[in-house]
């Protein structure tokens, strides 16, 4: 059910690639609570509060790595590429920044439901709104 996390979901998104800024990339992730993000926040406040704006980055990065289980990233035929790169703190950090602030909107802050997959397989929702209106449907609505 959309707006509702049980524990030990994954969530998996779709985040629409850049011509020559980064590939696209499908992330499997398990979502940050709520009571969990309220405290990374605050973290981040008293760190930017002491001019430490790296290690508050870091810290979302942190997160971010520990929360991911997967990552694919596909090229404009949807063939899966870059098998050895692993979501890692280290490959986060060092991934292009429109890519770094894709993944804190969808997987931290979970502001960015992600984009349409436009190679997923057939029968497998392709967005969050698709979804959303599938539940509808069950509801009788």
């Amino acid at each position: 059910m959309l707006g509702f996390v049980d524990d030990g979901q994954t969530v998996t998104r779709f985040i629409q690639g850049e011509p020559r800024v980064f590939e696209s990339v499908r992330v499997t992730y398990r979502p940050v609570p709520t009571i969990d993000h309220s405290a990374i926040e605050k973290q981040v406040r008293d760190l930017n509060r002491r001019e430490r704006q790296r290690d508050a980055e870091r810290l979302i990065y942190k997160t971010i790595a520990d929360r991911l289980i997967d990552w694919e990233f596909v090229d404009q035929d949807g063939k899966v590429i870059g098998e050895e790169i692993k979501p890692t703190l280290e490959n986060i950090i060092r991934a292009a920044g429109p890519l770094q602030d894709r993944l804190i909107t969808v997987v931290y802050s979970q502001r960015d439901g992600g984009d349409v997959d436009p190679f997923a397989p057939e029968g497998e929702e392709q967005d969050a709104s698709s979804a959303y209106d599938k539940s509808q449907e069950n509801l009788g609505n």
